[in-house]
């Protein structure tokens, strides 16, 4: 791998594993099992902090190789959205989805497969996008970077992990979550107000790691037609 495409990975790895420890700071040693929370923390759920929704129905003879992109659980990977492997729809089936257009900053979670429980956040991008059935779509409003950090330290949290991925890895091609699953999953909330701190500290990590994605993705156009020019040779 060229060492710029090594330097984005190292420096996204390094900023997820800034967000979980912080995260664990945060949490000091509390559990869902803790009886006496500080004034204001609660025993909540996923649920309790955002809505999550298994995404649109599209059929097999819709797909097409331009339009707009359609998000499968094929697509994420490494903690974001492998944008140009994407399947497309054209303008009119897309609409039908008009609940699940994405946006940079968005986060999205496999629910069915051998991935179940993996998850991504889309990086930056100005193109249409939808996500597709057993991909779930975390709503987190109309600036969804606002309250990523929380939601993303919390789905890479080990004790969740252990509830979304069996033994802490992806699971076997019958395993299936669903949207229920997903929002019951016990975990502790902190005063409102420290959550807010939480995620305005780590709003420009994630911003970095989605420009990073963006950088690496260019990097592996380039890499692709370096090889395909050199083949010709």
């Amino acid at each position: 791998m060229p060492p710029p495409l090594l330097k984005a990975y190292s420096i996204n790895d390094n900023l997820t594993a800034q967000c979980s420890v912080d995260y664990a700071l945060m949490l000091n040693g509390y559990t869902i099992e803790s009886e006496d929370l500080p004034d204001g923390w609660r025993q909540g759920s996923i649920g309790s902090y955002c809505d999550v929704k298994s995404g649109f129905a599209f059929k097999s003879d819709w797909w097409t190789t331009e339009g707009y992109k359609v998000i499968k659980i094929a697509n994420i990977v490494n903690n974001t959205i492998d944008l140009d492997s994407c399947d497309c729809v054209i303008a009119e089936h897309a609409l039908k989805a008009n609940n699940f257009y994405v946006k940079s900053g968005d986060i999205l979670i496999a629910m069915t497969g051998a991935t179940t429980g993996k998850i991504g956040i889309v990086p930056l991008t100005d193109e249409p996008i939808v996500v597709n059935q057993r991909v779930g779509k975390f709503f987190l409003g109309e600036n969804p970077i606002e309250k990523a950090p929380f939601l993303y330290s919390t789905l890479l949290y080990s004790r969740v992990i252990r509830h979304l991925q069996p033994d802490g890895t992806a699971g076997s091609a019958q395993d299936n979550l669903s949207a229920d699953n997903i929002k019951d999953i016990a975990i502790i909330l902190p005063e409102n107000s420290i959550i807010e701190d939480f995620n305005k500290r780590h709003i420009p990590h994630l911003k970095m790691m989605m420009s990073n994605w963006t950088e690496i993705r260019s990097l592996n156009k380039m890499l692709e037609v370096i090889l395909q020019t050199l083949s010709s040779y």
